[in-house]
């Protein structure tokens, strides 16, 4: 089945870059400041919720399934507006928000990926981000003392992930790549 191009992959690897840099960033973070951590990781969030909310519109033109892109800009603007305007002051908080939503948006999308086939990307990054984001959300709700290091550790671990996987989507959107097929029911060993 022939699928037209995505004209708008580079908002997708805008999205990706963004992410990437910001968990590198999270990793490598060198401040105990919770309020300066979670005011960064709202920003991240929320610019990632913009960009990703943009290429939802755009893809509904070329007749795809545009949920999931949705969902996913609704759940960063959900987490990375209310961080961003008023982090909290302590670590423990900022572990326990930040996992609750990464745990409750992850176990969100996957089921929304196996409600829906989502055509433009085919379930495999939004199931590779969604587990990452379950487990990672998982660890920070059951040791939410983990401190500055261990949220920033955490997110930054997500968003690079995340980030590395809206880009090779956007790559292969851009045409370096194929999408893979999946409602044909063409097996793929034949």
């Amino acid at each position: 089945m022939s699928r037209p191009k995505h004209d708008r992959w580079w908002i997708l690897m805008l999205a990706s870059v963004g992410l990437t840099a910001g968990g590198l960033v999270l990793i490598f973070w060198p401040s105990e400041d919770a309020r300066v951590l979670g005011r960064a990781i709202g920003i991240v969030f929320a610019a990632n919720g913009i960009l990703l909310a943009i290429s939802a519109f755009s893809v509904i033109r070329l007749g795809y399934d545009w949920a999931v892109l949705a969902f996913e800009a609704i759940w960063m603007l959900s987490l990375g507006l209310p961080l961003w305007i008023d982090p909290s002051g302590s670590a423990t908080a900022l572990a326990s928000v930040t996992g609750a939503v990464l745990f409750l948006g992850s176990a969100i999308q996957v089921l929304l990926v196996a409600a829906l086939k989502n055509e433009l990307f085919g379930p495999d990054r939004e199931l590779l981000e969604g587990m990452l984001g379950l487990v990672l959300g998982a660890a920070m709700l059951r040791y939410p003392t983990i401190g500055v290091r261990g949220v920033a550790t955490l997110t930054g671990i997500w968003m690079l992930g995340s980030g590395v996987l809206v880009g090779i989507t956007a790559l292969v959107l851009a045409g370096f790549g194929n999408l893979p097929d999946y409602g044909s029911g063409v097996s793929k060993t034949a």
